[in-house]
């Protein structure tokens, strides 16, 4: 890691007097974990001699360590100076959440705009009765780390389409964090992604369009995908049973190497969701963020 700077539930190291340092660790200079580590899903048929793939999972969390150091960011050069009993207790509860997981990013030029969804737990580092630092354990609540929130607005009249290009590191599919669909006339609500044919094809063996029947004219429903639970504003529509529970998602089937491109991706067909509604018309507002699996 070569940051000096990082963000923390929207508060920076730099701005209460910390920055990353190493105190001579023992730890494998350059050697970081990637979060990775998965497990296939097997199964040995009798009289077989080899296993058959069902799929996968990760096996662990992302999880590492860094270290920082009380610096006074006014002399010059900088030094590392003992903390307050003060200093301490704001670092404990700025860090040590008790509130779950929180946003944390590297400040670092190309991977600032990497978030780790992540808890902190801390141990201090003391020389001669001292407090000069700490060193932070980062448990992440994922194997990887996400992109800044994006999203995506459009009025779409029904049997028009449109598309949002999925730039995650991962393939597979995502289900948006929150989409919010306003109706703007009566009828069944039906979106299609055309990539859902090949990933059901080579992931999920699922089949669907996401479909909200009895829908009216100035209906407002929301879909969190965190929670997989769906509203609306409209007392009289039973949404529960009126969702057939098939959720929008973003999908990217890209494995190409992103060679000679000055942005670093491939822009591919296999990232290119196109919607298409029908039934009735909608505004659809889909927000999300992707996958990140680059360390810094």
């Amino acid at each position: 890691m070569v940051a000096t700077d990082f963000e923390f539930n929207g508060v920076k190291a730099s701005d209460v007097n910390l920055a990353i340092v190493d105190f001579d660790s023992p730890s494998r200079e350059g050697v970081v974990s990637s979060g990775g580590k998965t497990t296939f899903n097997t199964s040995k048929p009798a009289n077989s001699r080899k296993w058959n793939f069902h799929g996968s999972h990760y096996e662990e969390q992302l999880s590492f360590s860094f270290q920082v150091g009380r610096i006074n960011l006014n002399r010059r050069p900088q030094e590392v100076l003992p903390a307050t009993s003060y200093e301490k207790a704001y670092y404990m509860r700025w860090l040590c959440r008790k509130d779950g997981y929180k946003y944390l990013r590297f400040l670092q030029n190309g991977y600032e705009n990497i978030f780790y969804n992540a808890k902190i737990d801390l141990e201090w580092i003391d020389y001669g009765g001292c407090t000069y630092g700490a060193e932070l354990t980062v448990t992440c609540d994922a194997p990887f780390g996400y992109s800044p929130l994006q999203s995506y607005e459009a009025r779409v009249p029904s049997g028009n389409s449109f598309t949002i290009y999925n730039d995650s590191d991962e393939t597979g599919a995502l289900i948006p964090r929150l989409v919010e669909i306003e109706i703007l006339n009566d009828g069944d609500f039906r979106l299609a992604n055309s990539l859902d044919p090949l990933l059901m094809v080579n992931y999920l063996g699922l089949s669907g369009d996401t479909v909200i029947r009895g829908c009216k004219k100035g209906e407002t429903i929301t879909i969190n995908g965190v929670t997989k639970q769906i509203a609306t504003n409209l007392p009289s529509h039973d949404i529960a049973n009126s969702f057939n529970y098939v959720y929008p998602r973003l999908i990217n089937l890209d494995e190409v190497y992103p060679s000679g491109l000055s942005t670093g991706k491939s822009i591919s067909s296999l990232r290119k969701n196109v919607f298409t509604l029908s039934g009735c018309s909608a505004a659809i507002n889909m927000a999300y963020r992707t996958a990140r699996l680059a360390m810094s």
